[in-house]
């Protein structure tokens, strides 16, 4: 019996699923990519007690032949975020905090 993962590889749900967006590394040129977009993402603060509101883009790391630098932009219906930092780097995908 296939795996979900086999079934519908990360490739196929971010073609369906992903957000359209423009990503615009500091060092010029711009890469049209599907990622996820989640604004509105809880995170803990310095302090260990308040809540942080952050947007966080995931892409495929397939997706982006470049390595995501704080400053680079991404452009997303009309919206422009500046990347703060990598947040994670599973091996497939960049998660990406972004103001």
């Amino acid at each position: 019996m296939a795996s979900f993962a086999d079934a519908f590889p990360d490739e196929v749900l971010l073609a369906a699923l992903g957000d359209d967006i423009v990503y615009f590394p500091v060092l010029g040129g711009s890469y049209p990519i599907k990622a996820i977009v989640e604004e509105g993402v809880e995170r803990m603060g310095n302090d260990g007690y308040t809540l942080e509101s952050t947007t966080e883009v995931e892409v495929l790391i397939s997706d982006l032949p470049i390595t995501p630098k704080r400053n680079d932009k991404i452009n997303m219906d009309g919206k422009t975020f500046t990347v703060d930092a990598i947040t994670n780097n599973d091996g497939s995908y960049y998660r990406l905090t972004v103001h």
